[in-house]
């Protein structure tokens, strides 16, 4: 599971989250300069293609120069120069250098794509978004307001609230680096709680930025990750018409649930705007507007970094390196249009359009967890490397060979990637993999009191709890009741308010709570009582 929750929306007096007034923002009396665009060798201001937009123009070959310089990674691992502690005595910790300037890198990656300016990094914000993340980790909740921890020093408390106020946050319930916050979370806003506004994509995007710091920490509740948001986020800027996905898309950017979005940088008439958005190799249309929308459609006018933020998104539409599309945009003081191409930056060709499509075969798995070793058994059409990557290593590892090694009950997903070779595309596909529980143990079943049974059942400690059924009925198809025992610790339960001198049928399993779902392992063998009268 992973969660993540925008900065504040910004206006020019006062700052606002959900549309209620938080506090006035005091500015700076200053002279601001306009911004003038240079553009330098062979990057151009804006494509040949384009209309209506100011971005700066990078080829293929560019990006793919770009990431390979800056070494991007975008599931490098982040580390610590001095380890985080969520638990008494507190300590907000450090990231490591070299964690920083990976991080640095990928939101720099993602603006250059963009066609915008590199930020850098500022110590200040850094310690503030580090003991935002502490904060949230400590508390075990995402909060842009979080409370204070019992035991927590003032001064800490205080700087990780001032974070919190003013930058993106994440979370992740499994250990994951800075970079997939950044690509996977941020840059995609396309869960239900994010993509009104993709408010998270539209700071990282924001051209006016100069400097940003990041914080992470991995504890007891999972990965808790902020970024600074709002840096020179008032100063006027000649960039307009900034898009995700840019005209040139690496697809290791952007998935199928990433919603399309262009920030024109003043307000937009959500009932005028009509987009169309068209794939060349088969002219298929999609519409967009307020009316009638082949997917979903927006128009957000909040300072969420750049203002005037249209958001379309087909539906069930997935991408693959050589789909190029054209994006038109009517109901503006001008027109706008432009064309995206998506290429993977794991080919050496400029344009992926020849390639062959990779398709990878694997399916769902469910496993006890008495099997302990078994393969995903995936397979390509193509020839490339196929690597395995599970998102929580708590519940499982996998070998480079794709063997699965069980850890724990839960769910998790296994992301399988295929490399590009030959005249194949690199393609990848996400699988679930759950755990259950193994089948329960009962102990002893004895009726000691009139109407009520006390069951007694062998512990398990990798169990969240234990579920305990009990029926008049042997096929528990009517009259079933079911007690849950939330700690895996207790191993006793006496259930009353029976009929006296009835029999039961009575059943237990342990379950897992894994994110949002609670996940059952197998009934242990059926027991009877006799209540007393």
């Amino acid at each position: 599971m992973i969660v993540h929750q925008n900065g504040l929306c910004y206006s020019n007096k006062k700052y606002h989250k959900g549309g209620i007034r938080v506090k006035k923002l005091l500015l700076k009396n200053a002279v601001m300069l306009a911004v003038v665009i240079f553009c330098i060798g062979s990057v151009n201001c804006y494509a040949a293609t384009s209309t209506g937009i100011n971005v700066n123009y990078h080829s293929q070959k560019e990006i793919k120069d770009y990431l390979k310089s800056k070494k991007v990674n975008i599931d490098a691992e982040t580390t610590y120069s001095k380890k985080a502690s969520d638990v008494k005595p507190y300590q907000a910790g450090t990231i490591s250098e070299s964690s920083q300037k990976s991080a640095l890198n990928t939101m720099n990656a993602i603006r250059y794509i963009a066609g915008i300016d590199a930020v850098g990094l500022d110590s200040s914000y850094t310690k503030m978004e580090q003991a935002a993340a502490l904060v949230n980790s400590v508390n075990g909740t995402l909060s842009h307001f979080p409370s204070k921890p019992a035991g927590m020093a003032d001064s800490l408390y205080q700087l990780g609230a001032s974070g919190a106020s003013s930058g993106n946050l994440s979370y992740a319930s499994w250990k994951c680096g800075l970079g997939y916050h950044l690509v996977k979370a941020w840059m995609n806003d396309g869960d239900d709680y994010n993509i009104d506004r993709v408010g998270h994509r539209r700071w990282i995007l924001n051209p006016p930025m100069e400097k940003t710091g990041f914080g992470w920490v991995y504890g007891s509740h999972g990965t808790y990750a902020a970024m600074y948001a709002f840096d020179n986020w008032y100063e006027p800027t000649d960039y307009y018409g900034v898009a995700w996905p840019a005209q040139n898309m690496p697809v290791e950017f952007f998935g199928s649930s990433y919603p399309w979005s262009i920030s024109m940088g003043k307000d937009v008439d959500k009932s005028a705007v009509k987009v169309t958005l068209i794939r060349q190799s088969d002219q298929k249309k999609w519409a967009f507007s307020e009316k009638k929308a082949d997917g979903y459609f927006n128009v957000e006018n909040s300072n969420y970094g750049q203002k005037g933020c249209i958001i379309f998104r087909p539906e069930n539409l997935s991408y693959q390196p050589g789909d190029t599309f054209e994006v038109k945009i009517t109901g503006l003081d001008q027109k706008v249009s432009y064309t995206v191409k998506f290429f993977s930056i794991n080919s050496s060709a400029e344009s992926d359009e020849k390639q062959k499509e990779s398709k990878i075969t694997a399916k769902n798995i469910t496993k006890t967890f008495s099997t302990t070793t078994f393969s995903i058994n995936a397979k390509t059409n193509g020839k490339g490397k196929m690597t395995y990557k599970v998102a929580d290593e708590k519940i499982a590892a996998v070998s480079k060979k794709g063997v699965v090694t069980l850890k724990n009950y839960g769910e998790t997903k296994i992301k399988i990637r295929v490399a590009a070779s030959g005249n194949y595309k690199a393609a990848e596909k996400t699988i679930t993999l759950t755990v259950k529980p193994v089948k329960a143990k009962t102990g002893s079943l004895k009726s000691t009191a009139k109407g009520s049974f006390a069951l007694k059942w062998k512990q398990d400690k990798k169990a969240t709890g234990y579920i305990i059924q009990y029926s008049t009925d042997k096929r528990f198809e009517k009259n079933v009741k079911s007690t849950t025992v939330s700690s895996n610790r207790t191993t006793s339960k006496k259930i009353g308010k029976l009929k006296a001198g009835k029999k039961y049928y009575v059943r237990i399993c342990s379950y897992k709570k894994s994110g949002v779902k609670n996940i059952k392992g197998a009934y242990s063998d059926v027991k009877t009582v006799i209540t007393k009268k």
